[in-house]
């Protein structure tokens, strides 16, 4: 998460393993705070998160960082769900925020419901966060939270684009879907689809003054 100039790197998890499921007791969860200063080229430590969690949506606004919802454990899951042997992940709804200048983390009103992979934009002060079920909006002026229409795609990614949320995710037909919400009217509306559904894709956005305003959605594993 880009501030200031400095990149903050926050929470994660040691857990490793290239099957499924990784070697999930082999580490654990992390609030590890890094931040790294591009003019230098040095990282440091800083205070550590206070829920120790990965998956979670993050986002910047003011100087602070709000760190929203994740996953902040692994459990086992037995012959009665049919999957033995599998992992699920304990989630969690904590909205933790870091203030940048005194180095120090607060605790706000949790998100309504604890969801993982979740991604989280800030649209004319407010933070929208997107997840696979639902669409939140967290005021922070007023530490209050509302439901909104959800998104029409699973495993949203969203980028800003003219104070609306561009988001690319799998729709129904397996392809890659692009949705629009316009945080004005609380609607959902469809762009053009890609041909290939993308798992865990990304998106950015070129905003610059000289860039066309266009989004871009970018494979990361599919």
């Amino acid at each position: 998460m880009d501030v200031n100039g400095k990149i903050y790197a926050i929470g994660g998890s040691t857990a490793n393993g290239s099957a499924y499921p990784p070697d999930i007791f082999a580490g654990g969860f992390v609030g590890t705070n890094e931040v790294y200063d591009p003019e230098t080229d040095t990282w440091s430590y800083r205070t550590p998160m206070p829920t120790p969690r990965a998956y979670f949506a993050i986002a910047a606004y003011k100087n602070k960082i709000y760190c929203i919802g994740g996953a902040a454990g692994f459990y086992i899951l037995d012959k009665s769900t049919g999957l033995e042997g599998f992992y699920g992940y304990v989630m969690s709804a904590a909205n933790e925020v870091y203030d940048t200048v005194t180095d120090t983390w607060e605790t706000k009103r949790p998100l309504p419901y604890a969801g993982v992979h979740l991604q989280a934009s800030v649209v004319n002060g407010k933070i929208y966060v997107v997840g696979g079920g639902f669409t939140y909006v967290y005021d922070p002026e007023n530490n209050s939270w509302e439901l909104k229409k959800q998104a029409p795609l699973s495993h949203p990614w969203p980028v800003v684009l003219d104070n609306r949320l561009v988001v690319t995710g799998e729709d129904s037909s397996e392809q890659q879907g692009i949705a629009i919400y316009d945080v004005e009217n609380d609607s959902w509306s469809r762009g053009a689809s890609s041909p290939a559904a993308l798992a865990w894709g990304a998106a950015a956005a070129t905003t610059g003054t000289k860039a066309p305003k266009k989004s871009l959605c970018l494979r990361v594993y599919g």
